[in-house]
């Protein structure tokens, strides 16, 4: 996502040295398109433009999006109506690849880039964890009471401790969604485009909010979560435990100490 992303951000910036020259607009309209979440608008604008004494014609608004489908529209299209005169960037090596907006949409592109980034550190503690855990689970798998070796846990600590944790999580990825959608919101129009109507932005302390909330979920689901680990090996117990009565990392047989387990 970060490779992608970059590349991305900077093949669509390469537009904003393109050579320019005056094009006329051939039609200019906006169009709505029903959708499972409401609809939303896209535009439809034709121009024309000579370039070494070629005609050429275009319905490409930018790079990032061609036809600006979802954003906020009605201003960038009232301002250029049927008949009037744009600046229009042009592609030297292919004439006929033109933009009326050059650039990328940064924010958005940097907001992935971000997310891939975050993904890879998440990454990367995974394997750290990983990596810290395997000298304790490979001495346990080697030592001479492996295959006899009993372990006390509560069944009821460990139930909890799943179906706490998934509550937890599922709250934290809700308010995680949600914390997404407002962030999201600001940048869901793209870079400031002429006439552009002004939108609602949350307040910030709502955008605060439901990060803290997901965060705070988190948290709570990893305290959770020690409830059903494997007291050697730190290991995330499931429910097949219950029936296998063994951990399924280092092979401890768990004995479970409920009175009526």
């Amino acid at each position: 996502m970060v490779y992608w992303e970059a590349t991305v951000l900077r093949t669509q910036n390469v537009s904003l040295h393109w050579p320019t020259v005056t094009g006329t607009i051939l039609q200019s309209s906006r169009t709505y398109v029903p959708n499972w979440r409401g609809g939303h608008y896209r535009v439809e604008i034709i121009y024309r433009y000579e370039v070494n004494r070629g005609l050429y014609s275009s319905s490409q608004m930018s790079l990032w999006s061609p036809n600006l489908s979802s954003y906020d529209t009605k201003g960038f299209v009232s301002a250029r109506p049927t008949g009037s005169q744009v600046t229009v960037y042009y592609d030297p090596n292919q004439f006929a690849n033109a933009v009326l907006i050059p650039g990328a949409n940064e924010a958005e592109n940097g907001l992935l880039i971000a997310m891939g980034g975050l993904s890879v550190i998440a990454g990367l503690v995974g394997i750290v964890m990983r990596l810290r855990r395997q000298p304790v689970l490979e001495a346990l798998l080697n030592t001479p009471d492996a295959q006899t070796r009993t372990i006390k846990m509560r069944k009821a600590d460990i139930e909890k401790g799943i179906n706490g944790s998934q509550i937890f999580i599922l709250s934290s990825a809700v308010f995680g969604m949600i914390a997404v959608s407002v962030i999201m919101i600001p940048l869901s129009n793209g870079p400031i485009l002429e006439g552009r109507t002004a939108i609602s932005v949350p307040h910030p302390i709502m955008a605060v909010a439901t990060v803290l909330g997901c965060v705070f979920f988190l948290f709570q689901a990893m305290r959770e979560l020690r409830r059903v680990k494997c007291p050697l090996c730190g290991n995330l117990l499931n429910k097949s435990v219950f029936t296998k009565a063994r951990c399924d990392e280092c092979g401890t047989r768990i004995i479970f100490k409920d009175p009526h387990a």
